[in-house]
């Protein structure tokens, strides 16, 4: 599947397809086979912009991970005393601000 400008990143725990650079008549059938392929490893195919992420299948996301970080960091009343600001550019961001 990596072909015609698609290539894989591995993220550690998980990987994304990008298909950016790819032709726009051969993407949806690209996605959908990245997809079975994804969904038949056990993993959760996620739509990113112009990608997919491979998800393994935790209940963890961004918005988790971000919560730990700051109860690592600053203690468990860290939103009685800590602002934060979050900014991200994709819609895999979008858990973190919730």
């Amino acid at each position: 599947l990596c072909k015609d400008g698609a290539w894989v990143e591995n993220k550690g725990a998980l990987l994304t397809f990008h298909y950016r650079e790819t032709p726009l008549e051969g993407r949806p059938k690209m996605i959908e086979s990245v997809k079975k392929l994804i969904e038949e490893s056990g993993f959760k195919p996620c739509p990113a912009h112009c990608a997919i992420e491979a998800k393994p299948p935790v209940e963890w996301n961004k918005g988790r991970a971000s919560i730990y970080i700051l109860r690592t960091a600053f203690g468990l009343d860290w939103s009685e005393r800590i602002r934060i600001i979050y900014a991200g550019d994709d819609v895999t961001d979008e858990d973190a601000m919730k």
